[in-house]
């Protein structure tokens, strides 16, 4: 039966078609997380050694038995996401004639050609006095910046 997916296949498709549903409900009746949640009940686990210790020989009418045993429910948590920037997308003033800081290695230059941005390693690298540092290439370009058709 080469054509017919696995069994393990189809039951994930019925998996992901109930949370499908089960979330369509929720946001159909207006579930948008102002209610507080629900607290789940524990979890159960069937553990065959607390429900059967082990004895110097068992007997052979005697069977294992299962018993269900509470087990937490708590997900550990992660630290939160930073929700600042480190750096100022807008850019830094140079430390001096020559450098940036180091946060901000990217120097920018304004001529009158225009705008433009010099990464460490390029060719003006060295010989560009900056009017203003970037952390990235990307706030160089949002301030306005270009690369240079030289580098």
């Amino acid at each position: 039966m080469a054509g017919r997916p696995s069994i393990q296949l189809r039951i994930a498709a019925i998996a992901a078609a109930a949370g499908a549903i089960i979330l369509i409900s929720t946001l159909v009746r207006g579930g948008s997380g102002r209610q507080a949640p629900t607290p789940a009940p524990p979890a159960l686990v069937a553990t065959v050694e607390e429900a059967a210790p082990p004895t110097e020989e068992p007997a052979p009418e005697q069977e294992a038995t299962a018993q269900l045993v509470p087990v937490p429910t708590e997900r550990p948590t992660a630290a939160p996401l930073p929700t600042e920037r480190t750096t100022d997308p807008a850019g830094a003033p140079p430390l001096d004639k020559d450098n940036c800081p180091p946060e901000y290695p990217i120097k920018g230059n304004i001529g009158d050609d225009g705008r433009f941005y010099h990464v460490r390693g390029s060719r003006s690298y060295a010989a560009t006095d900056p009017e203003i540092c970037f952390a990235t290439a990307a706030d160089a370009v949002a301030a306005g910046f270009e690369r240079p058709s030289n580098q």
